[in-house]
Protein backbone atom coordinates (compact mmCIF):
# COMPACT_ATOMS: atom_id res chain seq x y z
CA UNK A 1 0.00 0.00 0.00
CA UNK A 2 1.36 2.92 -0.84
CA UNK A 3 2.52 5.80 1.57
CA UNK A 4 -0.18 8.46 0.87
CA UNK A 5 -2.70 5.84 0.81
CA UNK A 6 -1.46 4.83 4.49
CA UNK A 7 -1.19 8.47 5.36
CA UNK A 8 -4.65 9.82 4.27
CA UNK A 9 -6.41 7.05 2.63
CA UNK A 10 -6.27 9.11 -0.31
CA UNK A 11 -5.41 7.09 -3.63
CA UNK A 12 -4.00 8.78 -6.57
CA UNK A 13 -3.35 7.36 -10.17
CA UNK A 14 0.52 6.83 -8.96
CA UNK A 15 -0.68 4.15 -6.39
CA UNK A 16 -0.01 1.70 -9.51
CA UNK A 17 3.16 2.79 -9.78
CA UNK A 18 3.88 1.98 -6.42
CA UNK A 19 2.84 -1.30 -6.41
CA UNK A 20 4.78 -2.31 -9.52
CA UNK A 21 8.01 -0.85 -7.74
CA UNK A 22 7.08 -3.32 -4.93
CA UNK A 23 6.36 -6.43 -7.85
CA UNK A 24 9.93 -5.08 -9.07
CA UNK A 25 11.48 -5.84 -6.16
CA UNK A 26 10.05 -9.00 -5.05
CA UNK A 27 10.66 -10.12 -8.40
CA UNK A 28 14.16 -9.29 -8.72
CA UNK A 29 14.92 -10.44 -4.37
CA UNK A 30 12.81 -13.09 -4.49
CA UNK A 31 11.83 -12.06 -1.05
CA UNK A 32 8.31 -11.06 -0.28
CA UNK A 33 7.65 -7.42 0.61
CA UNK A 34 6.49 -7.75 4.33
CA UNK A 35 9.34 -10.76 5.04
CA UNK A 36 12.20 -7.39 3.82
CA UNK A 37 10.43 -4.82 5.88
CA UNK A 38 10.36 -7.41 9.09
CA UNK A 39 14.08 -8.53 8.27
CA UNK A 40 14.79 -4.59 7.80
CA UNK A 41 12.84 -3.19 10.64
CA UNK A 42 12.86 -5.49 13.19
CA UNK A 43 12.26 -3.85 16.59
CA UNK A 44 10.43 -0.91 14.72
CA UNK A 45 7.90 -3.70 13.31
CA UNK A 46 5.41 -1.74 15.33
CA UNK A 47 6.06 1.25 13.40
CA UNK A 48 6.33 0.16 10.33
CA UNK A 49 3.69 2.51 8.36
CA UNK A 50 5.15 5.66 10.01
CA UNK A 51 9.00 3.92 8.22
CA UNK A 52 6.95 3.06 5.21
CA UNK A 53 5.41 6.77 5.21
CA UNK A 54 8.94 7.90 6.21
CA UNK A 55 10.23 6.57 2.83
CA UNK A 56 11.62 3.80 4.44
CA UNK A 57 12.41 0.77 1.90
CA UNK A 58 13.64 -2.41 1.49
CA UNK A 59 16.96 -2.71 0.97
CA UNK A 60 18.61 -4.65 -2.26
CA UNK A 61 20.32 -7.63 -0.88
CA UNK A 62 24.21 -7.56 -1.03
CA UNK A 63 25.89 -9.02 -4.06
CA UNK A 64 22.69 -8.60 -6.60
CA UNK A 65 23.59 -8.56 -10.43
CA UNK A 66 21.47 -5.86 -11.29
CA UNK A 67 22.01 -2.86 -13.55
CA UNK A 68 21.97 1.00 -13.14
CA UNK A 69 18.85 1.19 -15.26
CA UNK A 70 16.94 -2.04 -13.59
CA UNK A 71 17.80 0.32 -9.69
CA UNK A 72 16.38 3.73 -11.53
CA UNK A 73 13.20 1.66 -11.98
CA UNK A 74 13.02 1.41 -7.79
CA UNK A 75 11.97 5.39 -8.95
CA UNK A 76 8.70 3.47 -9.02
CA UNK A 77 7.81 3.22 -5.22
CA UNK A 78 9.07 6.81 -4.77
CA UNK A 79 7.38 8.23 -1.31
CA UNK A 80 6.09 11.07 -3.24
CA UNK A 81 3.59 10.55 -6.08
CA UNK A 82 4.95 13.66 -8.38
CA UNK A 83 8.44 11.68 -8.33
CA UNK A 84 7.41 8.04 -9.62
CA UNK A 85 7.51 8.05 -13.24
CA UNK A 86 4.08 7.22 -15.44
CA UNK A 87 3.66 3.65 -17.11
CA UNK A 88 3.97 5.07 -20.57
CA UNK A 89 7.81 5.96 -18.99
CA UNK A 90 7.91 2.55 -17.46
CA UNK A 91 7.56 0.77 -20.03
CA UNK A 92 9.97 2.96 -22.80
CA UNK A 93 12.49 1.85 -19.75
CA UNK A 94 11.89 -1.88 -19.49
CA UNK A 95 11.72 -2.13 -23.18
CA UNK A 96 15.34 -0.88 -23.34
CA UNK A 97 16.24 -3.05 -20.61
CA UNK A 98 15.14 -6.23 -22.25
CA UNK A 99 16.85 -5.00 -25.54
CA UNK A 100 19.98 -5.22 -23.90
CA UNK A 101 19.60 -8.33 -22.00
CA UNK A 102 18.28 -9.81 -25.44
CA UNK A 103 21.78 -8.66 -26.78
CA UNK A 104 23.77 -9.71 -23.97
CA UNK A 105 22.29 -13.03 -23.96
CA UNK A 106 23.00 -13.08 -27.77
CA UNK A 107 26.62 -12.51 -27.36
CA UNK A 108 26.93 -15.53 -24.16
CA UNK A 109 25.34 -17.51 -26.67
CA UNK A 110 27.45 -17.08 -29.84
CA UNK A 111 30.51 -17.15 -27.16
CA UNK A 112 29.33 -20.86 -25.51
CA UNK A 113 28.34 -22.03 -28.97
CA UNK A 114 32.16 -21.58 -29.63
CA UNK A 115 33.47 -22.36 -26.69
CA UNK A 116 31.56 -25.84 -27.12
CA UNK A 117 32.10 -26.54 -30.41
CA UNK A 118 34.08 -29.70 -29.84
CA UNK A 119 34.93 -32.81 -32.34
CA UNK A 120 33.04 -35.95 -31.32
CA UNK A 121 36.90 -36.94 -32.33
CA UNK A 122 38.58 -35.25 -30.06
CA UNK A 123 39.07 -38.23 -27.74
CA UNK A 124 40.43 -40.39 -30.59
CA UNK A 125 44.16 -41.74 -29.96
CA UNK A 126 46.60 -41.38 -32.47
CA UNK A 127 46.39 -44.55 -33.74
CA UNK A 128 42.93 -44.33 -34.15
CA UNK A 129 42.60 -41.30 -35.84
CA UNK A 130 45.01 -42.13 -38.63
CA UNK A 131 42.84 -45.64 -38.69
CA UNK A 132 39.41 -43.19 -39.19
CA UNK A 133 41.34 -41.09 -41.64
CA UNK A 134 41.55 -44.28 -44.27
CA UNK A 135 39.86 -43.86 -47.36
CA UNK A 136 37.49 -46.71 -46.50
CA UNK A 137 36.91 -45.34 -42.76
CA UNK A 138 35.92 -42.29 -43.51
CA UNK A 139 32.48 -41.44 -41.82
CA UNK A 140 29.66 -41.49 -44.73
CA UNK A 141 26.58 -40.26 -45.48
CA UNK A 142 23.10 -42.04 -45.24
CA UNK A 143 23.49 -41.75 -48.67
CA UNK A 144 26.93 -43.72 -48.43
CA UNK A 145 28.74 -40.68 -49.93
CA UNK A 146 31.40 -39.15 -47.63
CA UNK A 147 30.36 -36.50 -45.07
CA UNK A 148 32.19 -33.51 -45.84
CA UNK A 149 31.88 -31.66 -42.35
CA UNK A 150 33.12 -35.03 -40.19
CA UNK A 151 35.81 -35.86 -42.44
CA UNK A 152 36.89 -32.29 -42.27
CA UNK A 153 36.67 -32.56 -38.40
CA UNK A 154 38.70 -35.89 -38.77
CA UNK A 155 41.78 -33.86 -40.78
CA UNK A 156 41.67 -31.19 -38.58
CA UNK A 157 42.42 -33.00 -35.45
CA UNK A 158 44.89 -35.01 -37.51
CA UNK A 159 46.81 -32.10 -37.75
CA UNK A 160 46.30 -31.57 -34.18
CA UNK A 161 47.92 -34.46 -33.28
CA UNK A 162 50.89 -33.74 -35.40
CA UNK A 163 49.20 -36.14 -39.10
CA UNK A 164 49.72 -33.45 -41.31
CA UNK A 165 50.42 -36.21 -44.17
CA UNK A 166 47.24 -37.20 -43.45
CA UNK A 167 45.71 -33.85 -43.76
CA UNK A 168 47.32 -32.82 -46.54
CA UNK A 169 48.36 -35.68 -49.06
CA UNK A 170 45.84 -36.46 -52.29
CA UNK A 171 43.66 -40.04 -51.13
CA UNK A 172 43.10 -41.20 -54.58
CA UNK A 173 40.59 -44.07 -52.81
CA UNK A 174 38.81 -41.17 -51.28
CA UNK A 175 35.52 -40.55 -53.83
CA UNK A 176 33.23 -38.08 -52.49
CA UNK A 177 30.37 -38.85 -54.90
CA UNK A 178 29.70 -41.99 -57.88
CA UNK A 179 32.49 -41.44 -60.47
CA UNK A 180 29.12 -40.73 -63.39
CA UNK A 181 28.41 -37.40 -64.58
CA UNK A 182 25.27 -37.63 -63.41
CA UNK A 183 26.30 -37.53 -59.83
CA UNK A 184 28.75 -34.86 -60.51
CA UNK A 185 26.07 -32.36 -61.57
CA UNK A 186 23.93 -33.48 -58.70
CA UNK A 187 26.00 -32.04 -56.02
CA UNK A 188 28.72 -29.86 -57.34
CA UNK A 189 28.65 -27.95 -54.71
CA UNK A 190 30.20 -30.59 -51.94
CA UNK A 191 32.67 -31.68 -54.76
CA UNK A 192 34.24 -28.18 -55.09
CA UNK A 193 34.09 -28.00 -51.04
CA UNK A 194 36.21 -31.41 -50.84
CA UNK A 195 38.72 -30.28 -53.74
CA UNK A 196 39.44 -26.29 -52.15
CA UNK A 197 39.81 -28.52 -48.55
CA UNK A 198 41.96 -31.16 -49.58
CA UNK A 199 43.84 -29.74 -52.29
CA UNK A 200 42.06 -32.00 -55.23
CA UNK A 201 41.97 -31.08 -58.62
CA UNK A 202 39.19 -33.86 -59.98
CA UNK A 203 35.80 -32.68 -61.31
CA UNK A 204 36.84 -28.64 -60.88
Amino acid sequence: MSPNRLHNGHTVKADDVYSFGVTIYVIWTGIEAHIAYWQQLQDDWTYRVDKVCDAVRPKLPEGLDITVALIRLMECWANNPAVRPPFSEVKVRIKKILDKLDEHNSHREVASSLASSTSPYDTLSRDDLELALEDTNLPKRPDKLIDVDAALMLYKQGARLGIPSEQSRPRGGCQVVPQSSRARQASPGAVRTWNVLFGRSRWS
